[in-house]
């Protein structure tokens, strides 16, 4: 079989005509559009909680005794932005993140990890295990959201009697916001937060509780962890999958409350913020990780059974805030990889500290949380995610040789497509292509592609197995 055919079906994870008989699996990631916020920096502060602490005890864990599992999930938050990425030695300044710190130097971070370049696309990934190509989220929604079919986590473990308590804590944004039960009708035993991709202010808003609302006048971040601590309460002694989806550090941008970030001489003042935005966003960040502080000590101090938390961002850091290398034209709502790149870090028993440069997509949560539970992959639907377990328990190589990403569907068109393996990611825009050399140009500058758009006679190969995978997934 040649090279071509070969990673096309990896890719395609099924048997086509002339791919034989293997099941083979293989990789995508798909993105969609946006703006939003990103940046950080400040000193060092917010919590008394251990780094080190993951709510865990490193006592394993295996088939019979499946582990408790914590999704967090960071809006808006790239890896230029997070210090467990970046060095923080290079002048640029970052907010202090000790618990998250923690989190990354106690499990495994993963240092090529692709979202989409916006929430929905991103927890539409997370939920499904799906592509975005399949399930038709390309673009943040408004309305009409993920169809009332797709097989999410929550309704596995409901079919398969995995004997989870689950919740779904914080930001929604999958559509239906006239349904207030919507997350409910998906699988969830219970939800509370809000349905939009955003709130009016961090301070008051509406939130809904299990389909009814209710005002809320305390500061956002820390209601979702008093609403997750208040859930899981009764249920330390259960397995139990909780999903924490907190909007910080996306707008509005504001001065979080004194007690939960070190940064001085922030002014509440909306013409200040607007003109100067970085400092705020990098205050929300650190009030973040205070916040994951305290629930990643209330773990700890209150749960016996095993724990693995994952934490990971939906998308890059929004162009008002964005740092290098990417900077601005390369952000949050581009298919460029500061608008996907995210941290992903993954900790608790069983898992040993260490670096992972392996391939890795959002939909792959999806497959590792199921297997974590002693799940399996849904057969109804063309599946996407491929399980990590493997690879945090005993480090076997991760297998995927793409990352797809896609971006559709938003308000003001601009569809793009882009698909990358080890070294080399090809882009195909409506007007054209680029293909880039990710080691030698992270920063996506330097077109390899002449001006009839062939690639260099060298890497001829390298560029007909990215484009014949994409050639394959859009029939």
């Amino acid at each position: 079989m040649n090279r071509v055919l070969a990673l096309v079906c990896t890719l395609l994870m099924s048997t086509v005509a002339g791919c034989g008989d293997d099941d083979t699996d293989g990789d995508t990631g798909v993105i969609d559009s946006g703006t939003d916020v990103g940046d950080s920096s400040t000193e060092d502060a917010g919590t008394d909680t251990n780094p080190e602490d993951t709510g865990t005890e490193d006592t394993g864990t295996g088939p019979g005794r499946s582990p408790n599992i914590v999704l967090l999930i960071a809006d808006d938050l790239g890896v230029d932005e997070f210090v467990p990425y970046q060095d923080e030695s290079d002048g640029r300044g970052y907010a202090p993140v000790p618990n998250l710190a923690g989190l990354c130097d106690r499990g495994v971070r993963y240092t090529r990890a692709w979202a989409t370049p916006t929430c929905s696309p991103t927890r539409a990934t997370l939920l499904t295990g799906r592509y975005g190509f399949r399930t038709g989220i390309g673009a943040p929604v408004g309305g009409r959201g993920l169809s009332s079919d797709e097989p999410t986590l929550p309704r596995l473990v409901d079919e398969q009697e995995l004997g989870y308590n689950t919740a779904n804590i914080g930001k929604w944004h999958l559509g239906s916001a006239a349904n207030l039960a919507i997350p409910l009708d998906f699988g969830w035993d219970h939800f509370s937060g809000f349905l939009s991709g955003s709130v009016p202010s961090y301070f008051e808003y509406d939130e809904v509780v299990d389909g009814e609302t209710q005002p809320v006048s305390g500061y956002a971040t820390s209601e979702m962890v008093d609403d997750a601590i208040t859930w899981l309460s009764p249920r330390t002694d259960e397995p139990f999958f909780l999903w924490l989806a907190f909007n910080a550090p996306h707008t509005p941008y504001h001065v979080p409350p004194a007690e939960l970030h070190t940064r001085e001489g922030l002014v509440d003042d909306a013409d200040m913020i607007r003109d100067n935005p970085r400092p705020y966003f990098q205050a929300m960040v650190e009030a973040l990780d205070t916040e994951v502080g305290r629930l990643l000590e209330y773990l700890d101090e209150n749960v016996d059974r095993d724990t693995v938390v994952i934490f990971i961002g939906d998308n890059g850091t929004p162009s008002n805030v964005a740092q290098r290398p990417w900077g601005r034209s390369r952000s949050k709502g581009t298919i460029f990889d500061g608008g996907i790149h995210v941290p992903l870090c993954v900790a608790g028993p069983g898992i040993s500290a260490r670096t992972e440069d392996g391939l890795v997509n959002s939909v792959d949560l999806s497959a590792t949380i199921l297997e974590l539970m002693d799940g399996e992959a849904p057969t109804t639907h063309p599946y996407d995610g491929m399980s990590l377990l493997n690879n945090l328990r005993s480090e076997t190589p991760i297998e995927r040789e793409f990352l797809l990403s896609e971006l559709f569907g938003a308000a003001g068109g601009g569809d793009a497509r882009a698909i990358r393996g080890e070294r080399y990611k090809l882009i195909r825009l409506e007007d054209g292509e680029r293909f880039h050399d990710l080691d030698d140009d992270p920063q996506e500058r330097t077109n390899l592609l002449d001006a009839s758009g062939a690639p260099p006679a060298t890497l001829q190969d390298e560029y007909d197995a990215l484009s014949a995978a994409l050639d394959a997934l859009a029939e």
